[in-house]
């Protein structure tokens, strides 16, 4: 009985604990490159799970359908950490081509397959010169998914945010909102 109750005791204090927090409908700073502003509520994982990820946001819950955004990746840094992985490097000389293959290269370090981009096309991010792409992949499990990203090389660092979901009913599903989120971008 006392082993339940320590454990019960754990298991709430671990929840209490969780890095969850609520994206209000109002502007958000992204680390000290730009905010974005969304016009409905989401949530917020935090950034200390995910390296160099600033936010990973999701409405529906986690691969279901989220956003990611990453902020001031200089020269030399991957998009994701890792002690085990070596993942591919940003440079500051990419052209839009090379970000979108960097983003390719990097998932494809983690089991995702099939992973093809299209509609590459200049794009605004905020005030500067960026570009958009669409992406696809399978997941080892075989589930197809879905996304699109912006993103700028700015001072020579890399500013991306990408909008990921399962293809059937997920992405198509709040897809309307990423892009509001997208469209708000403002640089600081």
């Amino acid at each position: 009985m006392r082993l339940l109750v320590l454990f019960t005791g754990l298991a709430l204090i671990l929840t209490g604990c969780a890095p969850f927090n609520l994206v209000e409908p109002k502007p958000r700073e992204i680390g000290t490159a730009y905010s974005v502003e969304p016009t409905i509520a989401w949530n917020a994982y935090s950034k200390q799970q995910f390296g160099l990820i600033d936010e990973r946001w999701t409405i529906d819950g986690f691969g279901l359908g989220d956003m990611r955004f990453w902020h001031d990746v200089k020269d030399g840094e991957a998009l994701f950490e890792s002690r085990v992985i070596e993942y591919p490097k940003f440079q500051s000389d990419m052209r839009p081509t090379e970000v979108a293959e960097l983003y390719a290269g990097s998932l494809s370090k983690a089991d995702v397959v099939d992973f093809e981009t299209q509609n590459l096309r200049p794009a605004k991010f905020g005030s500067v010169d960026g570009f958009r792409f669409e992406l696809s992949y399978l997941l080892a499990s075989g589930l197809k998914v879905r996304g699109t990203a912006l993103a700028a090389i700015v001072d020579q660092k890399l500013q991306l945010i990408v909008y990921s979901a399962p293809e059937l009913h997920y992405y198509s599903k709040n897809l309307d909102e990423a892009e509001k989120v997208m469209a708000s971008v403002q640089l600081l």
